[in-house]
């Protein structure tokens, strides 16, 4: 999973990360697992567990050289430099202490810790110290704690580098940059060393100096510094003296994590045995009974079921612990016994309110398990988003034979077209040549199915809600595409509810084909603003489809004017020539030298004390103009930069970002652009990609996740996705009024 700062681990295989304004990710979902299936579509891998807001409480006075001649906003101190998020893995800190992380937080000289409580087969992360305490945190300014590590006598370790000036010089303005020295403190450093007082130091012994007897049994340590590196010394070693002593540890160890560590040591050596590692599955911890799931994949899974695999993993579906059953999904796909199928559908169905159990599960399905596991599916519900998500799997995966009795279980209650609608998504490029793929049982019933839907639509004797669902899964047969269209088109009538008009609308904007733009620019003049909006949208969606919205600009079919600041800045960086030319004829080229346009808005610091500065329409600009990217005190999105972290800047460099987002954009914050191979359009940030599929963050909040088999197109701008020219639409007073604004909310909670 993507992390600023590396990955740090607990004791039982769970990897946490972090960023700047974040002090601890959990990697929820195994990447290598998730790869068997091209096809799948998985929920983020990297989740926030930090619960309540991201506040800090330093001490020290704070060293800020972000602005020039102002002085800083006064923002509440929050996360803006975490580092190092690390697992506390020892005893010396004494219970309270298990499960805790640290977070190295430079710019504030301090440390923080958290602690983890499971939640599912994730975690919630909660401020470990009360009130506004902390850890650690020093008085000097120059306190600037970066690393940190835990010592083999369960001390915590902080690695202090000392700087006057911690913010990277390209965030610092060019002129103050000049004044100061930014590696002032670059020959000073600290290390503390910290523990419980009166605490006697832990003995330690040279591990080097141990033969392999004294290794093991160093295995069977409070520390999780030294088992890690005892486990390594052993594998490097391969004496196979040890086999026996780590099989002895394995079993009756009374430590869990040295039970453990035995496991996976003797994994490392090749030397585990099948017999002890399904005894390991009824060890009393689940940390164990999670592992020696994962560690059957090593070994051959017969059908005979000599061992009785299967009568050992049974009772596993329903452990207690989400955790293994989270491991059992996984390994179930490794295991080519027919028996196991028949336990990879009673695992989805256990876990199938948990989006990541149900990944896991979906993970392992192919070719040989599939059938056995969607029939499990349908008996208990198939008419379910899980069922539909299975039933896509089977068209990608050219098995469409197992879908013969799902459609004869249809009927024309809403969920069946719920339900068909969540499948036709689910399908992706597959949708190309589905009719092919069904064969012509199937091929049947489908179309059986979509006459039903267009005579539900059709009838005004139906309920509006019914036909809006029924109408959502129109257009997908080709030989009746044309049909579809003109159905749907014939609802885009003021006669017709807003709720019918706004879902026909969505449904044709759904379907690739060419004739389509100009049937719709043709009822531009009846749409209400609200379907103006979503026809805009889905016109831009697609290359030609935005040349043909282009061209009706020009006709004077409709007024440039509806195109945002947002929408224009795309069109003219748009990827495709044609696209750019028309958007230049329009709108005119884009301005690459902010220069003179930010000099006149300097002038808006000057404003800022008056008396005449509204606040209320401050507001209002920041939710037109800024909410739907940026987020302030818990309102508004999470696509750019959190506002509540920036407002120790200086107002010249707010009205810097503002006039020119582009003079300075973050790798994170680039805009990127993509292309599917059915001609679709995406503009976005890239929040998470995985070896079988991207997700974006667009423009409206919402995310995208893409699967990489259907791209055409992926490349980075090296522009922001903040338009450039929102003065076009504030005047000074109207930036003052916002600048105010920002400045206000923070002085506000700072009172409070």
């Amino acid at each position: 999973g993507r992390t600023q700062y590396g990955r740090n681990r607990d004791d039982w295989g769970n990897w946490f990360g972090c960023n700047n304004p974040n002090p601890i990710f959990h990697y929820v979902l195994d990447l290598n697992y998730l790869e068997r299936n091209p096809h799948l579509q998985p929920p983020p891998l990297r989740q926030d567990i930090r619960v309540g807001d991201s506040r800090v409480y330093p001490i020290a006075p704070i060293i800020s050289h972000c602005d020039t001649k102002y002085r800083p906003l006064g923002a509440i101190p929050r996360f803006t430099s975490a580092c190092g998020t690390m697992v506390y893995r020892d005893q010396l800190f004494g219970p309270e202490y298990e499960n805790v992380t640290f977070t190295s937080e430079p710019v504030y000289n301090l440390v923080h810790a958290r602690k983890l409580q499971p939640e599912g087969v994730s975690f919630q992360s909660l401020k470990l110290q009360e009130g506004e305490a902390e850890f650690f945190r020093s008085k000097d300014p120059w306190s600037r704690p970066a690393g940190l590590h835990v010592g083999p006598d369960g001390a915590l370790y902080v690695a202090d580098m000392v700087r006057e000036v911690i913010e990277h010089p390209e965030w610092i303005d060019d002129e103050l940059e000049k004044t100061i020295n930014v590696r002032s403190g670059e020959e000073l450093g600290r290390i503390y060393r910290i523990a419980p007082v009166n605490t006697p130091r832990r003995a330690f012994k040279r591990l080097d100096t141990l033969d392999t007897a004294g290794l093991v049994k160093a295995l069977d340590s409070p520390s999780g510094w030294q088992r890690d590196l005892v486990q390594r010394m052993l594998i490097w070693r391969n004496d196979l003296s040890a086999v026996p002593l780590l099989e002895e540890l394995a079993t009756n160890a009374s430590s869990a994590t040295t039970r453990l560590h035995a496991l996976c040591t003797l994994e490392g050596m090749n030397a585990l045995t099948e017999d002890l590692t399904l005894r390991l599955l009824a060890d009393p911890h689940p940390g164990v009974r999670r592992h020696a799931i994962r560690c059957l994949e090593h070994f051959e899974c017969e059908e005979a079921d000599p061992l009785n695999w299967h009568d050992k993993l049974k009772p596993l579906v329903h452990d207690a612990d989400p955790f293994v059953r989270l491991q059992l999904a996984y390994s179930l796909g490794e295991f080519p016994a027919a028996w196991s199928a028949n336990l990879l559908g009673q695992t989805l169905l256990e876990g199938q309110d948990d989006r990541n159990q149900v990944a896991a599960a979906l993970s392992s399905l192919h070719k040989q398990n599939l059938g056995t596991v969607f029939e499990l599916v349908q008996q208990q519900s198939p008419r379910s988003p899980l069922a539909a998500q299975v039933a896509a799997l089977a068209v990608q995966m050219n098995q469409a034979d197992v879908l013969s009795s799902w459609f004869t279980q249809f009927s024309s209650d809403p969920s069946t077209w719920k339900t068909l609608r969540e499948w036709f998504l689910l399908l992706g490029s597959a949708k190309q040549d589905l009719w092919k793929r069904l064969g012509p049982e199937n091929s049947s019933q489908l179309t059986a199915l979509l006459e039903n839907a267009r005579q539900i639509t059709r009838s005004q004797n139906e309920s509006a809600a019914l036909r809006t669902d029924a109408m959502r899964v129109l257009g997908h047969q080709p030989s009746l595409q044309k049909q579809d269209v003109e159905l749907l088109l014939s609802l885009l009538d003021p006669l017709s509810a807003p709720q019918l008009q706004q879902t026909a609308l969505e449904t044709v904007l759904s379907i690739p084909n060419e004739s389509i733009p100009q049937q719709l620019i043709a009822h531009w003049p009846r749409l209400s603003p609200t379907l103006r909006k979503i026809l805009l949208d889905g016109l831009l969606a697609r290359v030609s489809w935005t040349e043909q919205l282009l061209a009706a600009i020009q006709a004077d079919q409709i007024q440039a004017s509806v195109i945002s600041t947002e929408q224009q800045q795309l069109l003219l960086q748009h990827r495709a020539l044609p696209v750019r030319t028309q958007a230049e004829l329009i709108f005119g080229k884009l301005e690459s030298n902010r220069s003179p346009i930010l000099k006149e808005y300097l002038n808006v610091v000057s404003l800022l004390d008056a008396e005449a500065r509204n606040l209320e329409r401050g507001q209002e600009l920041f939710k037109k103009k800024c909410q739907s990217c940026h987020r302030l005190q818990n309102e508004g999105q999470h696509l750019g930069p959190d506002l509540t972290r920036l407002l120790n800047r200086s107002p010249e460099a707010l009205l810097t970002a503002i006039i020119d987002p582009n003079q300075s954009v973050e790798a994170k914050y680039l805009q990127y652009q993509i292309l599917t191979v059915e001609g679709q359009t995406w503009n976005g940030i890239l929040k998470e990609e995985t070896a079988t599929s991207l997700t974006i963050a667009l423009p409206d909040g919402k995310t995208k996740t893409i699967p990489r088999s259907e791209l055409e197109l992926f490349q980075a701008s090296q522009l922001s996705l903040m338009p450039v020219g929102l003065e076009k639409d504030l005047n000074l007073d109207q930036m003052a009024d916002l600048i105010k604004y920002l400045i206000h909310q923070t002085s506000q909670e700072q009172a409070e």
